[in-house]
């Protein structure tokens, strides 16, 4: 069986572009991660659950130190820190930025990708369908 020219440039040209999306750059800005933010929801799992603080009785929060710590609370009190570092890729061919945040803690996943959704919203998900979806706001003083 013979491939066709067009077929291999198409299979040829799919596969760099997909590699592309996942190239990481060192000039990325990670100052948007840093900061209080407040958790909203988590959702997911392999039935898709939602959970709210509110509605469950609890509030949570996590904190992003610049020096790579970050500080989990519930109800104000802290829970735990743990140390992380941050990169970046390029997806959705290369027009949208996502950040992975790696956690040095082996209790946690490896790798989470972090999203935004404009400037107060933060998505952190992991990195396979299973895992949960957290969703924060930034926390203003």
């Amino acid at each position: 069986m013979r491939l066709s020219p067009s077929l291999i440039i198409f299979a040829l040209s799919f596969s760099l572009s997909a590699a592309a999306c996942r190239l990481n750059f060192s000039n990325a800005d990670f100052s948007a991660v840093y900061g209080t933010w407040q958790l909203v929801k988590t959702q997911g799992g392999w039935t898709g659950t939602i959970h709210t603080p509110e509605v469950e009785g609890y509030t949570a929060k996590i904190v992003f130190r610049e020096e790579g710590v970050a500080e989990f609370y519930r109800n104000d009190s802290l829970k735990d820190q743990i140390p992380f570092t941050l990169s970046a890729v390029k997806i959705l061919s290369g027009r949208k930025v996502a950040f992975i945040i790696h956690w040095s803690n082996k209790s946690y996943p490896d790798s989470q990708y972090i999203l935004f959704s404009g400037n107060d919203t933060l998505h952190i998900t992991g990195r396979d369908s299973e895992f949960s979806h957290f969703y924060y706001v930034r926390a203003h003083p």
